[in-house]
């Protein structure tokens, strides 16, 4: 039942990130089901998490293909350990693709992630005229500095916590294990 409809949304959320941004991922329905359950694969993170992840970062219209399941994963990891929503990852993860300078700097006031010698490099890049370049240097300074941060949050979890996550992750992996009915294969 609710399961199978599950799964089946996962197809139906690719296909919809890629049509409303005239797929400016520039990758297909089919390979992001594929980055979904090489994510599958990875440590706490069910298909179903890495299927939402995906395709909100692929709606945000700023991400390519090459970076598309780095910035997935941050947004998941963002959300286990920090309690930020994937959807609000998937927002920064847009305002660095549409104004890097302007962003990054914003963001660093309160994230104090950037040096000095990357905010340069990420300015000089739209000073130049190359904003593509500038966001991807934007984007993926911010996700490194999160996927850092957010490992070392979980290297001090105490015993307590790290058994609560994996008694969580359990019952999520059954359940998207119960969702994969309702997957199509060859999507």
């Amino acid at each position: 039942g609710f399961a199978y409809y599950q799964g089946a949304k996962e197809a139906d959320a690719y296909s919809q990130a890629l049509v409303k941004t005239g797929n400016a991922a520039g990758t297909s329905a089919s390979e992001m089901a594929g980055m979904a359950r090489s994510m599958d694969a990875a440590w706490g993170v069910t298909q179903g998490a890495a299927a939402e992840a995906l395709a909100a970062i692929a709606a945000t219209g700023q991400v390519g293909s090459a970076s598309l399941r780095q910035f997935a994963q941050t947004a998941i990891d963002m959300e286990k350990t920090t309690g930020q929503s994937i959807g609000d990852t998937a927002k920064i993860f847009t305002e660095l693709g549409r104004d890097p300078v302007a962003a990054s700097a914003k963001l660093n006031q309160s994230l104090n992630y950037l040096s000095a010698a990357t905010y340069a490099q990420i300015k000089a890049a739209q000073d130049l005229g190359d904003t593509e370049k500038a966001a991807s240097l934007a984007q993926d300074a911010y996700s490194k500095a999160m996927d850092g941060r957010t490992q070392n949050l979980v290297q001090n979890l105490g015993y307590i916590e790290r058994a609560w996550g994996g008694l969580k992750n359990a019952a999520k992996e059954t359940w998207d294990a119960m969702a994969g009915v309702g997957r199509d294969k060859d999507v």
